[in-house]
């Protein structure tokens, strides 16, 4: 949603409701064989996967940039969006999993809970379902929660080097990191105490708060479940 709002593009927004698994269902399937959210649909053409998206975007509409036009600060970016996917989305995600998709799960009744799993066409989706529906172990929690922890540290120190992670230009790097860890970290982790652990992270994520397009993306519709708002105090 932020590069379609950067880039002051106008699009439909269609909502999949990953908590009655609609994203498994039969329709969606046909749009997306992996059952996953978030979808692109240009004129027809599907695109997938959130960092894949943004890069069409940024090829298809570069009126209002979000890469830089040289290659090392290309290459820059293209190596914090791997970093974030790779090593930060899914650690974050875990917790994520455990206190929110954990909830939904172990409210379905058994034999029904089965035939959903059935379902989903991904075999790690259908393994994660199980896994937040018993629980994640400790051991995993603690080892995402210390991946985190050196994620905060590395944004930490790239920002003493430069404004943006990939250099002086906003890009979808720091759209990436903003989304999937940097908007929530303090309220998804206190432990950390980001606010005097990571001051050039505070003020890089307030700087991401304070951009038009940001706020216009996160005023979207919030569609989620009011019961599961608590686990991080509200529903961004």
């Amino acid at each position: 949603m932020i590069p379609l709002k950067e880039k002051q593009l106008e699009f439909e927004s269609v909502y999949v409701d990953l908590h009655k698994f609609e994203q498994h269902s039969e329709w969606f399937i046909k749009v997306n064989p992996e059952g996953q959210v978030p979808v692109l649909d240009h004129n027809g053409t599907i695109i997938t996967h959130t960092t894949v998206i943004n890069e069409y975007l940024e090829d298809v509409f570069p009126e209002i940039p979000l890469r830089p036009y040289d290659p090392v600060g290309k290459a820059r970016m293209r190596y914090w969006n791997k970093f974030v996917d790779e090593h930060v989305m899914n650690h974050v995600s875990m917790h994520g999993w455990h206190r929110m998709i954990g909830v939904i799960a172990r409210n379905i009744e058994s034999g029904d809970f089965e035939k959903l799993v059935e379902k989903i066409p991904l075999p790690d989706q259908r393994k994660k379902w199980k896994t937040a529906r018993s629980g994640f172990s400790e051991a995993d929690l603690q080892n995402a929660t210390d991946k985190i922890t050196y994620a905060c540290q590395k944004v930490e120190d790239q920002l003493g080097k430069s404004k943006w992670l990939a250099g002086e230009m906003y890009t979808t790097a720091d759209i990436n990191f903003f989304c999937h860890c940097g908007m929530m970290v303090e309220r998804m982790f206190p432990e950390l105490e980001v606010a005097k652990n990571y001051p050039r992270l505070v003020d890089w994520r307030d700087r991401m708060n304070a951009r038009e397009g940001v706020k216009q993306a996160l005023a979207m519709p919030d569609h989620t479940n009011p019961a599961l708002r608590t686990w991080t105090g509200e529903a961004r």
